[in-house]
This record gives C-alpha cells, sequence and structure tokens, in this order.
C-alpha cells in the first residue's frame, strides 16, 4: 500500500506505518472533519478506482477543498485500497509564480 499526503513528507508505505501515522495525525487534530462531496468511481474486473474532491473541516471552522484519488484491488472476497493520494491544491501562482492556463 502506498499513501501520499499534502506535505512533502508525506509518503508512506506499507499498512502498518500508514495506519500508524494517522491514528497520531487523527489525535493530533482531533475533531477533524471529510466531507465527501461527489466521488467518481470505477471498476474493470478485479480493480476499481475513484477520484473526488472532498472538504476538510478542521474544529475551528475552517473548510478546505481537497483531492482524493485511490486504487482497489479486489482481495478474499473484499476491496483493499493499494494507492491513495489525498491533499490540498497549491494556486500555480504560488508555486511557480504565475497564473497559467487552466481553463
Amino acid at each position: 500500500m502506498l499513501s501520499i499526503g499534502t506535505a512533502p513528507e508525506e509518503w508512506w508505505t506499507g499498512y502498518a506505518t500508514i495506519t500508524s501515522v494517522f491514528q497520531a495525525q487523527l489525535k493530533e487534530i482531533a475533531g477533524i472533519q471529510v466531507q465527501a462531496g461527489k466521488p467518481q468511481a470505477y471498476q474493470e474486473g478485479s480493480t476499481g478506482w475513484i477520484a473526488g474532491q472532498p472538504t476538510i473541516k478542521l474544529p475551528d471552522g475552517t473548510e478546505m477543498p481537497a483531492r482524493l484519488t485511490a486504487v482497489f484491488q479486489k482481495e478474499q472476497g473484499g476491496w483493499k485500497i493499494v494507492q491513495w493520494h489525498f491533499s490540498t491544491g497549491i494556486p500555480n501562482e504560488d508555486l511557480v509564480g504565475e497564473k497559467l492556463t487552466t481553463q
């Protein structure tokens, strides 16, 4: 399993590592909520994937748009996440110093 988060150092592999980090982070930001939005889901044989734009709601009420993708593999009668990416976007102006075409 691979999980990629927003911060540069948030790149984890292995179920044990990922669950340990997530448990610690959830304790550190107790009360955070993730509202699903309208995810899109697809399947081809034993592989599935989703993409969505959830909203992160912090305990102080601050809301941030996010992006999520995940890949699933059907194993032993159930779906297992094998890769996911959850992050918040950074405007191009902040990243490269100028506005770029996006539409």
